[in-house]
């Protein structure tokens, strides 16, 4: 009598195929929802609305920290909304996020990141001001929900050049 399992293929490699493609699937949320921040952002700065603030803020857990550099932290989802819907469209006029060279961490439902940013900005002023470059990166935090992966930390660092007498 023969061995019935012995006409099965071996399909013992599946779950490492699975794992690697649902880290891939992860890496690739992370990466739409870092763009989906520039777009949300640069929309609600160009026409700030009610829905294009909370479209923003959406992005964020409901305990999230959003730290942009000195008199910019917000801390929870109020605070942020607040920062999107009053805040930033007091202070600026239009902006356009490039960031690029993601660096991505997967630890189950948790995950870190770094990115460089290049961004054009221009205050609100009367007269207006000039268009002003910033460049740096971001230091991040996130968390997998059952909405999707979210900013837990979002930390803005912006780089100086460093010039010589």
């Amino acid at each position: 009598m023969s061995d019935s399992n012995a006409l099965l293929p071996d399909l013992s490699f599946l779950p490492g195929i699975k794992a690697r493609l649902d880290r891939i699937d992860d890496l690739e949320a992370l990466r739409d929802l870092k763009a989906l921040y520039a777009r949300r952002v640069d929309d609600n700065h160009r026409a700030p609305t009610p829905q294009s603030a909370t479209a923003a803020a959406d992005l964020f857990t409901n305990d999230a920290i959003l730290d942009l550099g000195p008199g910019s932290r917000y801390e929870g989802r109020a605070q942020i909304l607040n920062a999107f819907q009053n805040l930033f469209p007091a202070a600026t006029a239009w902006s356009t996020h490039y960031i690029v060279n993601p660096l991505l961490q997967v630890n189950g439902n948790t995950a870190t990141g770094t990115w460089y940013f290049l961004l054009y900005t221009q205050p609100k002023t009367s007269p207006p001001s000039p268009v002003l470059t910033l460049w740096g990166h971001y230091a991040e935090k996130y968390v997998k929900t059952n909405a999707g992966w979210k900013f837990k930390e979002v930390n803005g660092i912006v780089s100086l050049p460093v010039t010589t007498p």
